[in-house]
């Protein structure tokens, strides 16, 4: 797994897939319907297993007027312990590259400032993506990436989908519930499963890193 938390520069971290300790698996979807709006209760621990798994594939346009866009895949990946400095880093939406799958791009979801669906005004005039179905993903220094889902439906999914994602971390960083951060942050030798028969020191200092760098990130935007 890549550390995306000390991103000075707040740009996505490019990084090589031979670093990574576990390689990212793109299962077939499951065979049981998936909870297609919003408003289900089931929709967004669906949704976090979908974007954890199987990923979103899009279109990533690199260049806003490129004729020819990347196709990659944007996944979840879950926080975890630094080798480097023992601190856990808060989870990142990476993405991969299909056609040089040795190469990662990341940020970490605490660096998002807006995620939202495209408008016109949002691309320049001579952009190719489709605004029905794009997305503009900003960040707190201003970097605009844009990504274009294969259908409206699954945009609104996407953007909806990972703005809960945030708001529910950050909601559970400041109450403490620690059933719900691990769902997203792993603890120990990779397990994100639920709290229960772990130590709950060790769960506590996590939650104390990825709190305080929310807060940091957060006090960035601000000032920004």
């Amino acid at each position: 797994k890549q550390d995306f938390d000390n991103n000075n520069n707040n740009t996505p971290v490019e990084k090589k897939r031979s670093a990574m300790k576990t390689a990212p698996s793109f299962p077939a979807a499951a065979a049981t319907k998936p909870p297609t709006s919003p408003k289900d209760k089931n929709f967004i621990k669906y949704f976090i297993q979908e974007i954890s798994n199987k990923g979103y594939r899009m279109l990533w346009y690199k260049e806003p007027t490129s004729q020819h866009p990347t196709t990659v895949v944007l996944f979840l990946q879950h926080g975890h312990k630094s080798p480097i400095n023992a601190s856990h880093s808060g989870p990142a939406l990476v993405w991969v590259d299909e056609t040089e799958q040795d190469q990662f791009y990341g940020v970490n979801l605490f660096d998002i400032r807006t995620l939202d669906r495209a408008s016109h005004t949002n691309l320049s005039a001579r952009s190719y993506a489709m605004p029905s179905r794009s997305i503009v993903l900003r960040l707190a220094k201003g970097n605009d990436f844009i990504f274009e889902a294969p259908t409206e439906q699954e945009a609104f999914r996407f953007v909806h989908g990972m703005k809960w994602v945030i708001a529910r971390l950050a909601f559970n960083l400041v109450i403490g519930n620690m059933d719900v951060v691990c769902e997203l942050v792993d603890v120990e030798d990779g397990d994100s499963s639920n709290s229960k028969g772990k130590n709950e020191a060790t769960i506590a200092r996590a939650m104390d890193d990825v709190t305080l760098q929310m807060v940091d990130k957060s006090i960035l935007k601000i000032v920004q």
